[in-house]
């Protein structure tokens, strides 16, 4: 526990060896400029935004109590419960009797524990969405195994309306590739509220046309484009497609 007294300038008057020791650990740099009149601020620099505060309601008369107070220095980050009473004389306050306690190792500990809690609810979410996917997916089959032919195209827009609105997409296509391989068309489009189709125009499309897409497809890959912009050079077709949709 580190105990110090403080004149209302917050220099210090008297402190315990705690105090000497902790300020070796946690300011080193400055550690040196410990001593009685030496501003604290001098020896904790940029201390002045968290502990400031606390020293100006305790120099206006209150009794302060602030857990976890973050102090950085040295390029490293340590937390500390604080107590601050006024010091009267003559019923006028001269000083702080300032009262800390590290907390950095309780601290980190709550810290390590909040991040393990958020991964392990990430992990739930992620899961979760999982089985949201594969309900559905198994839904959408069950739906196409009771479709009269007839009813199959209505089906895939349907489908593809189940899959847009589930993945918060403007836009869901189904494209099919011509006998020899050299066309395509899309032959089912769904388009989210105040999206505009753009089925009509991509009737009959050479294959050569979006190079990087097809290319990928017909190796059967996933086909994923976070970022346009970072298409290659080649696949400027690719990316003017995108930017209309």
């Amino acid at each position: 526990m580190v105990i110090a007294i403080l004149d209302r300038d917050l220099r210090f008057l008297r402190y315990n060896t705690t105090c000497t020791d902790f300020t070796r650990i946690y300011a080193p740099d400055t550690a040196d400029k410990l001593s009685p009149g030496a501003s604290y601020f001098e020896v904790y620099p940029g201390s002045e935004r968290e502990v400031g505060p606390l020293f100006e309601k305790t120099l206006a008369g209150e009794n302060v109590q602030q857990e976890a107070v973050t102090l950085k220095t040295a390029g490293m980050y340590s937390y500390w419960d604080h107590v601050m009473m006024p010091i009267y004389e003559n019923n006028q306050i001269v000083g702080i009797l300032h009262v800390s306690s590290d907390a950095t190792d309780r601290i980190s500990a709550l810290k390590a524990l909040e991040r393990t809690l958020s991964a392990l609810k990430e992990r739930e979410s992620r899961l979760q969405r999982q089985l949201e996917f594969e309900n559905i997916i198994t839904s959408i089959s069950t739906n196409f195994i009771n479709l009269d032919p007839d009813e199959i195209d209505s089906g895939i827009v349907q489908a593809l309306n189940t899959l847009g609105e589930f993945t918060a997409v403007d836009r869901a296509r189904v494209f099919q590739l011509s006998a020899d391989g050299k066309r395509m068309q899309n032959s089912h489009e769904w388009c989210a509220p105040e999206i505009a189709s753009q089925r009509q125009r991509m009737l009959d499309v050479p294959i050569e046309t979006f190079t990087y897409f097809t290319e990928k497809i017909k190796k059967l890959q996933v086909v994923h484009i976070p970022d346009i912009e970072k298409l290659p050079e080649f696949a400027e077709a690719d990316k003017a497609e995108c930017r209309l949709q």
